[in-house]
């Protein structure tokens, strides 16, 4: 890992607060990592932190841009959230229970951790809701200039791979 001043380390914490993922995968790996479009951003978490870094070349509208990951695994992904943490505020209790499940030596402990983490990343609809209508200063949801923010958000229907309510380290 290349050593990073308090404005490098707080500029990829927050970057990572918005693109970012933690998540214990199925079999209790710990995983971080970054999804854009913008490969510059990702190839600096990549050369500052190590891990994997590649592109995903997506195919289907014209208008899709390729993906690009950084992604890191076990004792190193728990070094990249030790840096960043100090620095986080979206993500910051995610990455207390990262944290905890890396320095916890119960397997029941573990698979708790790994649950509330997850539990986290859910998306609440009725306050995507209240957040849009706001924003839209507290108008009804529906058609506006030709966009309709009701179907996917409001009602919970299909978004790509996953519900709404399902949706989880896409954001």
């Amino acid at each position: 890992m290349t050593k990073l001043d308090e404005v490098q380390l707080s500029y990829f914490a927050g970057y990572f607060d918005g693109e970012g993922c933690i998540f214990i995968g199925r079999r209790g790996e710990r995983v971080v990592q970054i999804k854009s479009c913008y490969p510059k951003i990702v190839k600096s978490f990549n050369k500052s932190f190590g891990g994997r870094y590649y592109k995903e070349k997506r195919s289907g509208k014209s208008y899709w841009r390729d993906c690009f990951y950084f992604r890191i695994f076990g004792k190193e992904a728990v070094n990249v959230i030790k840096h960043l943490y100090p620095f986080l505020r979206e993500k910051k209790e995610q990455a207390r229970l990262f944290l905890k499940h890396h320095s916890s030596k119960d397997a029941h402990t573990k698979a708790q951790y790994a649950v509330q983490i997850k539990s986290l990343k859910k998306v609440n609809c009725k306050e995507i809701k209240m957040l849009i209508a706001g924003m839209m200063g507290g108008i009804e949801l529906g058609k506006y200039d030709g966009i309709d923010f009701t179907p996917s958000i409001v009602t919970g229907k299909q978004i790509g791979r996953a519900s709404c309510r399902e949706r989880v380290c896409q954001y």
